[in-house]
């Protein structure tokens, strides 16, 4: 059970990750805000039908919600929030919070990119280009300075391995060091994934089809209606 007021702010999230897109009260949707269930019950196929990728982050003031490969998961968050980045927390040297910040900062890459050249050109293919391109192309677009290129840049070996090696993290190697004995390396993921969540949430509201999204829920309104009608 999360408190009554989720249901609330995850209507919230929704409104600014819509870029206003989507207004709905909390009456429209649950039956129960405290019941993590029927939250649940209307975002996940409203989501499956309208998102454009297939991860999505949705970011929010208190609560934000993460699509990945048809699995939907929300993260409550604390008041500090916005001094910290997408986790929720600090950056951590823990396989979870390593994952989950290099998992961001390889998507945030990969939609700023593909955002805007998919706006300008239909037929363009992201797949053609390679992540030494993007951030390329995002620092000339300055949609990144010098420094969050550089850091992306320095952090991607550290990824690679991460992702194709039985080493354990604590000792895999960052700019020389076991990161078990190395702040640089937590310091650097956290400032590369504040820096990307600037620019992505200024560009979220195109992970979804809103207008999808917003029918999809009015017919799971209208037939709740119907059958309580009956």
């Amino acid at each position: 059970m999360f408190d009554l007021d989720f249901a609330t702010e995850t209507l919230e999230t929704l409104a600014v990750a819509s870029g206003g897109n989507f207004c709905l009260s909390r009456s429209d949707l649950f039956v129960s805000g405290s019941d993590r269930d029927n939250i649940d019950r209307d975002i996940y196929p409203a989501l499956e039908a309208s998102v454009l990728f297939e991860r999505v982050f949705l970011l929010g003031p208190v609560v934000d919600i993460r699509w990945q490969y048809g699995e939907l998961s929300f993260s409550l968050l604390n008041s500090a929030r916005r001094d910290e980045t997408i986790l929720g927390e600090a950056i951590s040297l823990n396989d979870s919070s390593v994952r989950l910040g290099f998992t961001f900062c390889e998507y945030a890459v990969f939609f700023l990119s593909k955002t805007e050249k998919a706006l300008e050109d239909i037929n363009y293919v992201p797949a053609t280009e390679s992540y030494s391109d993007r951030l390329k192309e995002l620092k000339e677009r300055r949609v990144i300075d010098k420094d969050t290129d550089t850091l992306l840049r320095q952090l991607k070996q550290t990824r690679d391995n991460f992702a194709h090696s039985f080493t354990p993290l604590k000792k895999l190697r960052y700019l020389g060091e076991e990161l078990e004995s190395s702040g640089q390396f937590v310091k650097d993921l956290f400032m590369a994934s504040k820096a990307l969540e600037q620019e992505f949430i200024k560009r979220q509201h195109l992970q979804v089809n809103w207008g999808l999204f917003s029918l999809v829920l009015k017919a799971i309104r209208l037939t709740r209606s119907e059958a309580a009608s009956k």
